[in-house]
């Protein structure tokens, strides 16, 4: 049997639609793989927001996993590596608040290697 490879793809180099939040939570991205990879939600946050990231996926849910992988919040625009901070994630809902300390941001999530599908929604709002 031969061992599954995450695939990442290369940090963001363009440019990223902004998100626009307001005081209510609202989905601001979905993605869905039937392949063990790691995802790049292709957002730029520009200020303080509190999120929610929802891991859903039918194989971890037939085996009853817990663990879905790490997300990350990468400092955007800053020169060298980016700078990121990392967070578990499981499969069910997280809240998280996010603030780049005056620099945008984007998220990404780093899916466990035995976790070959997963869906991942991200919704959003301005903290309170």
């Amino acid at each position: 049997m031969s061992q599954r490879r995450l695939l990442y793809p290369p940090s963001f180099s363009g440019t990223l639609p902004d998100v626009t939040l307001t005081s209510e939570l609202e989905l601001v991205h979905v993605f869905g793989t039937s392949a063990p990879m790691g995802y790049q939600v292709p957002l730029l946050f520009t200020g303080p927001a509190r999120v929610m990231l929802k891991v859903e996926s039918n194989i971890g849910m037939e085996n009853n996993w817990l663990s879905a992988g790490v997300f990350a919040q990468l400092l955007y625009g800053l020169p060298g590596a980016p700078k990121y901070r990392t967070e578990r994630l499981y499969l069910d809902e997280a809240f998280f608040v996010l603030d780049g300390g005056g620099y945008p941001y984007y998220l990404e999530f780093w899916a466990v290697r035995w976790l070959s599908d997963y869906f991942l929604e991200v919704w959003a709002q301005l903290p309170n």
